[in-house]
């Protein structure tokens, strides 16, 4: 029979080995997540006042097209994203001392770069 410290340590030994493919997969999820969603937005947004074509959106080979572009941004770009947002997301949570797990730290962070990615390529092309 496991002592209760034992079973404390069982638990917190289990939670160590499974932390890092839990940052990996909020790495990787929020990144492309917080690129797209800004984009996404917008195409919606552009759909619903009139259509891709009065906004001149209409991509050359339909939305087929569309939509390999964007899958190709969020692999491109998205998870290296992600992957910087969520190393410097965990960096300020241990500095800071906050209670967040490393999990939502990773995914939370990543989603923020990527969303920052978004808008600075988004007012690249305002501009």
């Amino acid at each position: 029979m496991a002592t209760p410290k034992q079973r404390r340590n069982e638990h917190l030994a289990r939670n160590a080995r499974s932390a890092p493919r839990k940052r990996l997969i909020g790495a990787l999820t929020g990144g492309p997540l917080g690129l797209l969603a800004p984009i996404v937005a917008v195409l919606v947004w552009a759909a619903l006042d009139g259509g891709w074509e009065e906004h001149g959106l209409q991509p050359e080979g339909g939305t087929g097209a569309l939509v390999t572009g964007l899958l190709m941004l969020a692999i491109g770009v998205g998870f290296p994203v992600g992957l910087l947002g969520a190393m410097l997301a965990r960096r300020l949570r241990t500095s800071r001392g906050a209670s967040w797990g490393d999990a939502a730290t990773a995914f939370v962070g990543a989603y923020l770069a990527g969303a920052l990615a978004a808008a600075v390529v988004g007012l690249l092309f305002v501009a």
